[in-house]
Formats: C-alpha cells, sequence, structure tokens
C-alpha cells in the first residue's frame, strides 16, 4: 500500500504533474480528488504523519476561507454600487504579457524530481525492489516547500482579512497559491 500512497504523493506534489491534472479536470476537482486519495491511501498505508500534515494545511486554508467569507459579508454592500441593488460587473482583466516565470518550488521540483529519479534507478538496479525504487522518487518530491507556500500565503491572507482588507477570490492578492 506504501507504493500507492508515493504514486499518488507524486500525482499530488509535482508541479507539472498536477498542473496537467488541473488542467484536464479543473483545479479545484483536482485538489479535492488529490487530497482525497492521497490521505486515503496515506490511511490505508498505515502512516499516521502524513494525514497530520495535511490536516494542519487544510485547516489553515479553512481558515484563510472563513476569514474571506467574513470579510465579503462585512464589505458587500459597500462593494454594489447602484439602486437595483445588483452588483456592477466584473472588473476587466486583461491577459498577462508574459508567463509567470517558475518560482523557488518549482525550481527546486525540477532539480530534486531529477535527483530522485537517479536515486531510484540505482536503488532498483542494486536491490531489484520496486518499492524501495518508488521510495526513492517519493523522498524527492517537494511536498514541504509547497506546503509551507501554501500554508505561509494561507496565513498571511486570513491576516489581511483581518485587517479590513477585501480580496475576494484566492490569487494574487488573495494569497492561495493552490
Amino acid at each position: 500500500m506504501g507504493t500507492a500512497a508515493g504514486a499518488v504523493s507524486f500525482l499530488e506534489h509535482q508541479p507539472r504533474v498536477r498542473r496537467l491534472i488541473e488542467l484536464l479536470i479543473g483545479p479545484t476537482p483536482a485538489e479535492l480528488t488529490l487530497a482525497v486519495s492521497s490521505g486515503l491511501s496515506q490511511g490505508l498505508a498505515g502512516s499516521p504523519l502524513g494525514p497530520i500534515v495535511d490536516i494542519g494545511l487544510r485547516t489553515t486554508l479553512l481558515a484563510e476561507a472563513a476569514a474571506r467569507r467574513r470579510r465579503w459579508i462585512d464589505r458587500e454592500g459597500a462593494l454594489w454600487n447602484g439602486p437595483t441593488g445588483h452588483p456592477t460587473g466584473p472588473a476587466k482583466i486583461e491577459p498577462r504579457p508574459v508567463k509567470v516565470p517558475p518560482g523557488a518550488v518549482e525550481k527546486y521540483a525540477d532539480a530534486a524530481f531529477i535527483g530522485s529519479l537517479g536515486a531510484a534507478a540505482l536503488t532498483l538496479a542494486t536491490t531489484r525492489s520496486l518499492q524501495r525504487g518508488a521510495a526513492m522518487v517519493q523522498a524527492g518530491l517537494p511536498k514541504a516547500a509547497r506546503f509551507g507556500r501554501e500554508g505561509f500565503a494561507a496565513h498571511l491572507g486570513a491576516c489581511w482579512r483581518h485587517a479590513a482588507s477585501c480580496p475576494s477570490t484566492p490569487g494574487p492578492f488573495g494569497f492561495s497559491t493552490g
């Protein structure tokens, strides 16, 4: 069961693979599917640490969402204008002129992935154990880097909302990196 947990972790934490999954089924269904699959596979593998770390991150993300909701409820009336009671149309957002360059987590993930593939190949060649080879790939996943960035962004977003700022959606000013 540990190999299945490693495969799900690979899908969840390797940025290029995760991006592909998000493109195929959408960001919200991808997040839900990967989080539930990861929790189930790690739980069935008998590893309590992974689900505990996931619970910590999800709690922080939930606190941010609750703060965003409270701030929206507080500010909704002031953001609507006109006698009809209907909001104005959405703001015009131009497409980015250039693609966002890879960040520190993505650069680390690429380097760690190459290193873990080499370690997996060497382990597989010397031990002939698929499970040990898979463990080498899993060891190179940037889970801590991704969760650290997301947790920090969620906490910062919640703090902003408590300080009366009102970004209404996760993103550059809402800070969730999802």
